[in-house]
């Protein structure tokens, strides 16, 4: 899409990914030298991730970081998931609660690692799936969470919400943001209305 609305940027590449239903930042190189120098910073941990997210249930205060090694594994319809496995990688992420409702909360998720789906996994092992998750959206046990007008959502409800990471050749740190989507700001403004966690 970026090569054809900036025909001159006929090099252009992505620095990293985003899963599919994921909305938010990304980053996109003109050229292959810059897409080098910034895939250098994710591979070296220097770039910093900010997610904003809704997850089932109400979130333990005492639950700040979810680190679990992650391995890639086929499931036997030929799906191609991510699960805890002390065989897999390293993984860890910072989260921070920003709102409660009746029965889902507003997260902000830091990931220090970067591996694949790694926040939806955490999330999932930590109990509270990410609302609208197709593949991890059941509890570790594998049983389904239960529907229900604040708990359902019809896309993955997981926005990356900034970046920050040294502009190439410099010592400048830029930091990006994106606002929320028209559908997660709808998901949340419908649970403030519909759902608050108390009548105060």
């Amino acid at each position: 899409a970026v090569r054809q609305i900036k025909p001159r940027w006929r090099d252009a590449e992505l620095a990293h990914r985003l899963d599919r239903d994921t909305s938010g930042v990304l980053i996109v190189c003109k050229n292959a030298q810059s897409q080098r120098y910034i895939q250098g910073q994710f591979k070296g941990k220097c770039v910093e991730k900010r997610y904003h997210l809704l997850v089932n249930g109400q979130w333990p205060n005492a639950v700040t970081e979810v680190k679990v090694a992650l391995k890639r594994v086929l499931a036997a319809s030929g799906e191609r998931l991510v699960r805890v496995d002390t065989d897999g990688k390293p993984s860890s992420t910072h989260f921070k609660i920003i709102e409660r409702f009746k029965s889902t909360t507003l997260l902000e998720a830091y990931p220090i690692t970067g591996r694949t789906h790694q926040i939806r996994v955490h999330c999932q092992h930590a109990g509270y799936p990410i609302l609208g998750d197709p593949k991890y959206g059941a509890n570790t046990q594998g049983e389904s969470i239960k529907d229900g007008p604040d708990v359902s959502a019809k896309y993955l409800c997981l926005h990356a919400a900034e970046i920050r990471f040294r502009l190439p050749h410099t010592d400048t740190s830029l930091k990006v943001s994106a606002p929320w989507g028209k559908s997660f700001a709808a998901q949340v403004s419908n649970l403030r209305k519909n759902s608050p966690l108390s009548d105060s």
